[in-house]
């Protein structure tokens, strides 16, 4: 798991942040769009997996660490706050094979 960056480029070459994100769309290859909550804005996300596609040990310690430090890759359910139920979230997804 690579966390995501806290902005983005648009289409005019100007930064903003990212906020939520929700309807994740597959687009081809690793390419994802994601409508940025409360907004009018696409966000594209390049996604790369492992062989088999699915989660793996590594996946599960970096959340872990992700977690324990804060870092806002651990809001697993984008409510702002990093809690219990984002890892309950993450172990329901890893459990799945899919983060």
């Amino acid at each position: 798991m690579v966390p995501l960056g806290d902005s983005a480029i648009d289409q005019h070459g100007q930064a903003f942040v990212v906020t939520g994100l929700s309807g994740l769309t597959h687009i081809g290859g690793g390419a994802f769009i994601a409508v940025m909550d409360n907004s009018n804005r696409l966000v594209q996300i390049d996604v790369s997996f492992g062989p088999d596609g699915l989660a793996d040990v590594a996946d599960f310690f970096a959340f872990v660490l992700a977690f324990f430090t804060g870092e806002r890759a651990a809001d697993v359910d984008g409510d702002g706050r990093i809690d219990l139920d984002d890892f309950s979230s993450f172990l329901a997804a890893f459990e799945r094979g899919c983060i």
